[in-house]
């Protein structure tokens, strides 16, 4: 457990200061690209309690199943997540798309390892 929140922040602070170096000096863009960050840390971290519980499961399916529906979500949480902050913060959608994809792969990278490490202990 402490394995995944160390290498947790690390994704973070590894995000937010690539994220930071693409903002320039954008407040506003900053402050979304550390929202975007903030919604990564949360889902992660739900991602990775929901799959430690899922792994003890007597259901040998469960797994897999919370797996593809956190795909899901994902997508929509997130689509939704960046139209508020696109009107809410008035940022140039082509200005959050670095910010975004670039956090989007470092968290999905650590959600997946972490997921394959839990699913090998149900196994």
């Amino acid at each position: 457990m402490s394995t995944f929140y160390a290498w947790l922040l690390l994704t973070a602070a590894v995000s937010t200061l690539a994220l930071y170096w693409m903002a320039g000096g954008s407040e506003a863009l900053q402050k979304s690209a550390l929202s975007l960050v903030v919604f990564f840390v949360v889902f992660t971290q739900l991602m990775y309690h929901l799959g430690s519980r899922s792994s003890r499961s007597a259901n040998p399916f469960l797994f897999t199943q919370i797996f593809m529906v956190s795909v899901l979500f994902k997508i929509v949480l997130l689509t939704l997540f960046v139209v508020v902050l696109l009107k809410l913060m008035e940022v140039n959608p082509r200005q959050l798309a670095a910010p975004l994809g670039t956090t989007y792969v470092l968290f999905t990278i650590l959600e997946t390892w972490v997921l394959m490490r839990l699913s090998k202990l149900r196994a």
